[in-house]
């Protein structure tokens, strides 16, 4: 059937996935307008799939940091290999999604001292 087809359509990830071998390089990872997409594949070669997905709507927007720190690190770097690429990959992804983690850790705690001081305050005020 052709829904098979459809299902195997979204493959607009990047040429990593379609090219194998020693000869890759860092700008074979790129798209042709040398952009960079960052897939569940990568993510997951990079051992960082599943903390993302706990970083819940802040995956959205880690993903298109590192995209955007990703395309220019390969501009940067045109001569680099495919293994240097993934490991500054996986070297980014852990500090950004670690940064945003931490970050969202404080607001909350902030938060809820916030609200508690709130509740305190209430209370004294209107028994």
């Amino acid at each position: 059937m052709s829904t098979s087809a459809v299902q195997s359509a979204p493959v607009s990830t990047t040429a990593a996935s379609n090219k194998t071998g020693s000869t890759q390089s860092a700008k074979d990872l790129l798209q042709p307008d040398g952009s960079f997409v960052l897939t569940d594949e990568l993510k997951n070669e990079a051992q960082m799939g599943g903390f993302m997905k706990g970083l819940g709507q802040g995956e959205e927007h880690v993903t298109k940091g590192v995209e955007k720190k990703m395309a220019e690190w390969a501009k940067s770097h045109p001569n680099a290999d495919a293994a240097a690429f993934k490991d500054q990959l996986k070297k980014t992804l852990m500090s950004d999604s670690m940064s945003y983690s931490m970050i969202q850790r404080s607001i909350q705690k902030f938060s809820a001292q916030l609200f508690d001081k709130m509740k305190e305050m209430a209370s004294d005020r209107f028994g």
